[in-house]
């Protein structure tokens, strides 16, 4: 049997997507089509740190999602530039964390007061800069929310799905990516936190169980790595987890469309916790 992979396409192929991709289409890679974006030359870890290092932030103590809502979402502030300079030094084999920054689904019609989770300035330098530096590819009738990433290497993400079709942007680094169609679910050991996030027990990135977790061993997942300057399309649901290979700059945008519901499994078998 063949190893899967991602099918790669020139960035003019998602400007004939239809709303119908949300549920029905398949990842696409796009490498190369962030090179010539605005952001590029204004978000890079030098330029951040030069220009907007005193910015005052809130990072996640902890990457993995579950655990960082077990722990009662731990916050610590920091400065932009202090996270930046830290995230640099980290290597990828490393067993330390310096913490890892994300913002709230920010609304692309939202002002300056959206996310709430960041400070007053960060806020402000959030709003200012996304809409003309980010031209994401955008599906018809979606409602857009962005989000940025920084950390460092060997950063995890949780093994997840969203309800939202996902646009991700890599601007500094590299990421490498495992992701499992929508009906891997029932090999993947999942458990339900909430309506809209559902999450695996296993990880292909972190050591599992072969015993506790025999079926993971049948999913044939597509792993690759999102280079600099690339752009992945993610249909709403599909599983994923990501590990930074580098230090790390990427932006998501997630569109949210009509009709999209949040996953629901097909049986009971899948705890809710």
């Amino acid at each position: 049997m063949s190893t899967p992979i991602v099918r790669e396409v020139p960035l003019e192929h998602l400007s004939s997507l239809s709303a119908a991709y949300a549920l029905e289409g398949e990842p696409l890679l796009v490498r190369g089509a962030v090179l010539s974006w605005p952001a590029r030359s204004f978000w890079t870890f030098d330029n951040l740190r030069r220009q907007h290092g005193q910015v005052p932030i809130r990072i996640r103590e902890i990457d993995d999602a579950v655990e960082d809502l077990r722990r009662g979402r731990p916050r610590r502030y920091t400065h932009l530039g202090e996270l930046l300079e830290q995230a640099a030094s980290v290597r990828a084999e490393a067993n330390e964390r310096v913490g890892y920054f994300t913002t709230g689904d920010c609304p692309m019609d939202a002002g300056p007061d959206a996310p709430q989770e960041q400070p007053p300035e960060w806020r402000e330098l959030w709003h200012s800069r996304f809409r003309q530096d980010f031209p994401f590819p955008r599906l018809p009738g979606a409602r857009a929310m962005m989000r940025i990433w920084i950390g460092g290497a060997g950063q995890i993400s949780t093994l997840h799905n969203d309800r939202y079709v996902g646009a991700v942007a890599q601007l500094v680094g590299q990421k490498r990516w495992w992701i499992a169609p929508p009906q891997a679910w029932e090999r993947l050991y999942v458990r339900c936190h909430s309506e809209d996030f559902w999450y695996a027990e296993v990880n292909p990135y972190k050591r599992w169980d072969a015993l506790l977790h025999p079926r993971f061993g049948e999913v044939q997942g597509i792993e690759f790595t999102l280079m600099e300057g690339d752009l992945l399309l993610l249909p709403a649901r599909w599983w994923h987890a990501v590990k930074a290979v580098s230090a790390s700059i990427a932006v998501t945008m997630f569109q949210d469309l009509p009709g999209l519901s949040p996953f629901q499994p097909l049986s009971s078998s899948a705890a809710q916790v």
